[in-house]
């Protein structure tokens, strides 16, 4: 399956505000597991963090509002990405993943 994002589906000042939140929360950095339907997250459990993935999600949606998420507080901070078939591969492609 082709995934499209919108590339005007944010105002400059979100877009901006979508990259700083990506540097604070460095995702690509993070520990991650790989999920039947996407890939989950590993965040520090810190009510900043917390915050700041929910508003992430709610920016990322706007550019990519096929991917559904979920956000799981525990011991850990669980940030999931899921979608269709090849998400993971879209996933890894647009978070520069490294295996």
């Amino acid at each position: 399956m082709s995934f499209f994002c919108n590339a005007n589906g944010m105002t400059a000042e979100e877009r901006a505000r979508y990259d700083a939140l990506m540097l604070s929360l460095d995702i690509k950095n993070r520990p991650r597991h790989e999920l039947a339907d996407g890939i989950a997250f590993e965040l520090p459990p810190e009510s900043a963090v917390i915050v700041k993935a929910a508003e992430w999600m709610c920016l990322e949606r706007k550019c990519c509002p096929f991917f559904s998420f979920s956000l799981e507080l525990d011991r850990t901070v669980r940030l999931s990405l899921h979608g269709e078939e090849g998400i993971k591969e879209f996933i890894g492609a647009e978070f520069s993943l490294e295996e």
